[in-house]
């Protein structure tokens, strides 16, 4: 996107086949790599077209609206997928608040989340009234079609981009955001220090400081194993036997344990899935509209424990807690968040906990969360539990 940025520029400065061809190359590569760039592909061709018909330049105009069209028509194949998509993505489509939204940008920019949110405002803003003051011409000092380029870009960009974000529903991840802030960087370097000469060294120096504080902060997080799945999946390959059974919860962590897994003790999931080679949400769909999806593990635990062998619990299991057994959900989408599967999931794990602590006899701890530098969106635990009994009908031991 970044490239496709700079050629589209390269090609208005010096229009040519050769600078056309590359600027619609990268258009298309970029919107093949990350659909979500269509909407910064948009954003520099009307930007670019806007800025040629200022010069009188309608050829050049259409000439990059026709790039920014090939781009377009590369996606057509995708269309009829993420149609159907809809169907079951709208288990993860929690939706997203201003709240949350700025959440996000703390999570991903840390101390420097203020200047993320004010400086596309402050170089768009800018780089606008100085373009709009100045007549267009081909090469002028202070390039004022070049601020109207980046302006315009960044705010059809970044406010297309927005629009996307919050129809998708999606409650999101800091790192969804990372493309738009790519290319706000791209528009706001070609803006600031063009509006005055003698602010070159001083938004080098403010870009230092930045990149040193972002650098710093930053260091933590590169020292973080993403999962500790492939120790645990060693563990339990090597000490867990052919009939016992190991669960892993919550579900999505059923991917990592699948790729490390070597065992011959058989496993699955709350709910149990058919396929864990990726995030099978149209699965989940299914499982999330029975009144009884893991019933079928329960069985399984029970007839493992009864016939004397052990049960494997990883991932994150609710600490078994006595009293009152969990409220069952009502299918989706009539939960507590409609189709949103969190909890459901959250559901599964404390029956499973309640169920257990009903009838075994043992559980010990073989691995704990660490708090050695490791990602906490997948720090499994390790519970071995062991014997069977059956409770008197007045409650628990």
């Amino acid at each position: 996107m970044v490239l496709a940025v700079a050629l589209i520029w390269h090609f208005m400065e010096a229009p040519n086949a050769r600078r056309g061809l590359m600027a619609g190359l990268a258009m298309v590569l970029s919107v093949q790599l990350l659909y979500q760039n269509a909407f910064f592909v948009l954003a520099i061709g009307m930007a670019g077209a806007a800025v040629c018909f200022r010069r009188n330049q309608p050829r050049h105009a259409v000439a990059i609206l026709s790039f920014g069209a090939a781009a377009a028509l590369s996606l057509l194949p995708y269309i009829s997928p993420i149609d159907h998509a809809q169907s079951w993505w709208i288990v993860n489509k929690t939706g997203i608040t201003w709240t949350l939204f700025l959440n996000r940008m703390v999570e991903a920019t840390g101390i420097l989340a203020g200047v993320w949110l004010v400086l596309p405002i402050i170089a768009a803003w800018s780089g606008a009234s100085y373009a709009l003051k100045h007549r267009s011409r081909e090469t002028t000092e202070t390039q004022p079609d070049l601020l109207l380029f980046a302006s315009t870009a960044l705010v059809i960009g970044l406010t297309g981009f927005g629009i996307f974000i919050k129809l998708t529903g999606l409650p999101t991840q800091c790192w969804y955001y990372i493309p738009a802030m790519g290319f706000a960087v791209v528009c706001c370097d070609a803006i600031l220090p063009r509006i005055h000469q003698q602010a070159r060294l001083g938004v080098l120096m403010v870009a230092v400081i930045v990149g040193s504080l972002a650098f710093s902060t930053a260091i933590p997080n590169l020292k973080w194993r993403q999962t500790n799945g492939d120790w645990v999946a060693a563990e339990v390959s090597q000490k867990a036997g052919p009939n016992d059974l190991i669960i892993v919860h919550p579900w999505y962590y059923g991917l990592t344990f699948a790729y490390y897994y070597r065992g011959t003790a058989p496993w699955t999931t709350l709910p149990p899935l058919a396929d864990y080679r990726f995030h099978r949400y149209d699965l989940l769909k299914t499982e999330l509209q029975l009144t009884n999806a893991i019933e079928p593990v329960l069985d399984q635990v029970k007839t493992t424990l009864a016939s004397g062998h052990r049960v494997w619990l990883v991932g994150q299991i609710p600490t078994p807690q006595s009293g009152a057994p969990p409220a069952a959900l009502p299918p989706a989408p009539h939960g507590p968040q409609g189709w949103a599967d969190q909890p459901y999931s959250d559901a599964w794990g404390a029956q499973l906990s309640y169920f257990l602590i009903h009838h075994i006899t043992n559980a010990v701890p073989l691995i704990d969360a660490s708090t050695n530098s490791i990602n906490p969106m997948e720090n499994m635990t390790v519970i071995l539990v062991s014997g069977w009994h059956t409770p008197a009908q007045n409650g628990p031991p």
